[in-house]
C-alpha cells in the first residue's frame, strides 16, 4: 500500500528514539571523550567499527553488529545519519510497529555489512581489488539508515520531500535519485574511498529484499490459510460482548 502526501508527523517513535540515544551516548563517550582524550589510537574504530582483516582473519563476528553504532569523531556523521532516521524511520515504526520496525533496521546494518564484507572478498579473490581498504575499519549506521530511506520511498511513495531543502520531489524519485547518486560516486571513487557508497547501496539491496521475502512469506501463509480445511463448529452466541473481530 502506497501513503499520499500529507504532512509530517515530526513526533518521534519509541525505537528511533531509543537507537537515537544508544548511537549519541556511543559517539560522545567511547568515541569523543574515549578515544578522543585518553587514546592514543582509533581503539574503538578497531575493536568496533567493521574491520574486513578482523573478520576474515580474526573471526571478530560481533563487528558486523557494532558497527552500525559507531560514528566517526567529527559531529556531521552522526548528525546526518541520526536527522534522516528520525526524519523517515518514526512513521514507518508507527505504520510497521515497534519490533518490526527494530528488526527491519537491524536487518538492514547486518545485510549491509555483510554484502560489503563480501564485495570486498570477491573483489580481492577475482579483480584484484587493493587489499589495503581490509585494514580500514567502517562505522556508521549508514547501511542500515538507507534500507530506511528505500522502505520509505517505497511505502510513502506520493510523500513530498525537499531534496537539499529546497527542491521538492516525491519520495519514490528522492529515494531513486540518492540510489543513482550512491551508484555514480562508488563508480568514480572505488571501494577504499572514505565514505563508504557501497555500504550505502548495500543497506538499500539488504532491504528490498527483506521486504519481498517478507511479502512473499505472508502470501505463502495466506495460501495455506485459505486451503486448509476447516472442522471447528461455530457457536452462536447473540450477546453482543462476544461478536469480536480478530485481526
Amino acid at each position: 500500500m502506497k501513503y499520499v502526501s500529507q504532512m509530517y508527523n515530526f513526533n518521534i517513535s519509541s525505537v528511533v528514539k531509543t537507537i537515537l540515544i544508544v548511537n549519541f551516548v556511543i559517539w560522545f563517550a567511547l568515541v569523543v571523550i574515549l578515544q578522543g582524550l585518553f587514546f592514543e589510537k582509533n581503539y574503538v574504530f578497531y575493536f568496533l567499527g567493521l574491520t574486513p582483516n578482523r573478520i576474515f582473519q580474526d573471526f571478530w563476528l560481533w563487528q558486523t553488529f557494532t558497527y552500525m553504532f559507531v560514528h566517526a569523531q567529527g559531529v556531521f556523521h552522526i548528525l546526518f545519519n541520526m536527522f534522516a532516521l528520525w526524519m523517515f524511520g518514526s512513521e514507518l515504526e508507527r505504520l510497521w510497529g515497534a519490533r518490526f520496525f527494530l528488526t527491519y533496521y537491524l536487518v538492514c546494518g547486518l545485510g549491509a555489512g555483510f554484502i560489503y564484507l563480501l564485495s570486498l572478498f570477491i573483489g580481492s579473490s577475482f579483480f584484484n581489488l587493493d587489499s589495503s581498504s581490509f585494514s580500514i575499519p567502517m562505522v556508521g549506521a549508514s547501511g542500515a539508515i538507507f534500507g530506511v530511506l528505500f522502505a520509505y520511498g517505497l511505502i510513502f511513495s506520493e510523500r513530498i520531500i525537499l531534496f537539499m531543502m529546497i527542491f521538492p520531489m516525491k519520495a519514490f524519485h528522492f529515494t531513486l535519485l540518492i540510489g543513482l547518486i550512491e551508484f555514480v560516486s562508488l563508480i568514480n571513487s572505488g571501494v577504499g574511498s572514505p565514505v563508504s557508497h557501497l555500504s550505502h547501496l548495500a543497506g538499500f539491496l539488504t532491504g528490498f529484499l527483506f521486504l519481498q521475502s517478507w511479502k512473499k512469506i505472508q502470501n505463502l501463509k495466506i495460501r495455506k490459510w485459505k486451503r486448509r480445511p476447516t472442522h471447528l463448529k461455530i457457536l452462536r452466541n447473540e450477546s453482543n460482548e462476544d461478536k469480536k473481530t480478530y485481526h
